[in-house]
This record gives structure tokens, C-alpha cells and sequence, in this order.
């Protein structure tokens, strides 16, 4: 099962501008890992006014459980990512459920830390990016298997 690739299925919402990721993958043998999500950015791009080259201009805020934005300081050391806690709330190192990246284009580490994860358990976090009065919303539905 450890050389069995992510199972990794995007939708995308034009009603309510949210891209949806439900990402399946095994536990990693690396303590802090999961696999990396490419977003196709060209609909958040044009609601936001933006181009996909220029979607790192937006804001970026994580999304808390109850759908509010974080607004807070980062909780991960590359560019924009956060730490997320059991339920879905962003929280400091270390904790459950990550995403990260330093670059949108390279795509979104939708990572465990293998210490705290609970297997076969699905994990509901997300980002938002804002421009110009819009925002588009990037939700990540994360189970790590056994």
C-alpha cells in the first residue's frame, strides 16, 4: 500500500466560488508529508481579475472551521499555508493537517504530521484568496489511510 499514489478529485462550484479537493492518500513514512495538489487557478484567476500567473497578487487567508477567514499570523514556515487542528481550525505547530506552499503554480502540499494524524479519519480545512472585492474559496476534505 505505501507505493500506492494519492487519490486526488478537484470540483469546482461557480455558485459559490469553491474549488473542492477530496484528497486520499496512505500515511506517509516521513513524520511531517502528503502529496502535492495542482489547482487549475484559470476560474479563481478570472473571478478575482487576476491570471493564473498572477494569482500569488490575491490575499491569502486560511479558512477556520466555522468558515470564517484567519486573519492571524502565519502558522507555517513557507509563504502561505496554515496548521490545522482535529477540527478543522487553524492552530500553531504542530498539529494534525497542513497546507503549504511558497509557490501556487508548484501547487498545494495537503500534508499530515504522521505523530498526530488520525488514520481513516477525513480532516476539513481550506484557503481563501481575495482580490478585488471577490473571493474564492479552496476547500481540501483530507482522510490519510492506515
Amino acid at each position: 500500500l505505501r507505493n500506492t499514489p494519492p487519490k486526488i478529485v478537484e470540483t469546482w462550484d461557480e455558485a459559490t466560488l469553491t474549488y473542492t479537493y477530496d484528497v486520499e492518500y496512505v500515511k506517509p513514512s516521513t513524520q511531517w508529508s502528503g502529496p502535492t495538489v495542482t489547482p487549475n487557478y484559470s476560474y479563481a484567476a478570472e473571478v478575482l481579475g487576476l491570471t493564473t500567473s498572477t494569482i500569488s497578487n490575491a490575499t491569502f487567508n486560511p479558512i477556520n472551521a466555522d468558515g470564517s477567514l484567519y486573519t492571524g499570523n502565519k502558522t507555517v514556515s513557507e509563504s502561505y499555508g496554515a496548521y490545522f487542528n482535529e477540527d478543522g481550525n487553524v492552530e500553531g505547530y504542530p498539529n494534525p493537517i497542513y497546507l503549504a506552499t511558497n509557490n501556487f503554480a508548484t501547487g498545494i502540499v495537503a500534508g499530515c504530521y504522521t505523530g498526530m494524524v488520525e488514520l481513516n479519519r477525513e480532516y476539513n480545512v481550506g484557503f481563501a484568496l481575495s482580490n478585488g472585492g471577490k473571493t474564492v474559496y479552496f476547500k481540501f476534505n483530507i482522510t490519510v489511510l492506515d
